[in-house]
């Protein structure tokens, strides 16, 4: 999939953009087709959550590729039920590489490398498969 111009979301209001990102990939879990490629979580009622009876599990974006080499990105995230032991990666490269994305960090992550094909991993985690699934609404990679 490939962003062109008139396709990628702008982010214009600087109070919602305190890092000056400039575009950003945003999924939605209660869209088709999906975009997202899983392995022990699943899309359903609007969310994104482990499958029943599963500890652990991952989800991973499809490649976009975008007009500019990428540098930095913001991972934002509308969630329900505790997500504390989920982590986050995400790569610049298309997958090849993936750098560990600190939510409690500052915000931004700074890529080791330039590079256009973007994309992210969320592993979410309980510790009991009666648990309650971590649960995600929605998810946004803002960048430049």
């Amino acid at each position: 999939m490939r962003l062109k111009k008139g396709e990628k979301y702008k982010i214009f209001f600087n109070d919602n953009n305190p890092n000056n990102m400039t575009d950003s990939y945003t999924v939605f879990f209660n869209t088709y087709p999906i975009v997202m490629t899983h392995s022990s979580t699943e899309e359903s009622n609007d969310s994104l959550r482990l499958v029943s009876g599963n500890t652990t599990g991952f989800a991973v974006a499809n490649n976009v590729t975008t007009d500019q080499n990428v540098t930095k990105c913001e991972f934002r995230r509308y969630e329900n039920y505790d997500t504390d032991l989920d982590s986050y990666q995400v790569s610049n490269t298309g997958g090849t590489t993936w750098e560990t994305y600190n939510p409690d960090s500052s915000g931004v992550h700074t890529f080791s490398i330039a590079n256009n094909s973007l994309t992210f991993k969320m592993t979410l985690n309980r510790v009991a498969a009666e648990d309650a699934s971590p649960e995600y609404r929605s998810v946004s990679l803002l960048y430049r």
